[in-house]
């Protein structure tokens, strides 16, 4: 469970989240950073976040990763089993994911940080 108003889940090195972390810091939000990979989100995390974003845990699967190709491509998982694949294979998730109050994003685009910054 979140212990700051903004609770992100990132991967330090990428781009997507070094924008978001960019425009957190332009506007003076204050969040509480986890890096995924080194911290991997539970189970009860990842629930919350779907629950929150509306989300499927087959739609915050990384596609582009090789993992991915190599291991998951091409077959068929229930979303329950696509949760415990990516609780097990953390860079597997989209990234960065956004947490704040009762609302959840996958801040990937401008127009969602500008969303996530400007919600209440």
């Amino acid at each position: 469970m979140p212990k700051t108003p903004l609770f992100v889940f990132y991967k330090p090195g990428c781009s997507k989240c070094r924008t978001l972390l960019q425009s957190l810091e332009a506007n003076k939000i204050n969040c509480e950073l986890h890096d995924y990979i080194a911290e991997p989100p539970t189970l009860a995390l990842l629930e919350e976040f779907l629950s929150k974003s509306g989300l499927l845990p087959s739609l915050i699967v990384r596609k582009s990763e090789p993992l991915y190709s190599k291991k998951y491509a091409g077959k068929k998982y229930s979303e329950k089993k696509w949760l415990e694949i990516l609780q097990k294979n953390p860079i597997l998730i989209q990234r960065p994911l956004v947490i704040k109050g009762n609302k959840a994003w996958v801040a990937r685009d401008e127009e969602t940080i500008n969303t996530l910054i400007n919600s209440k």
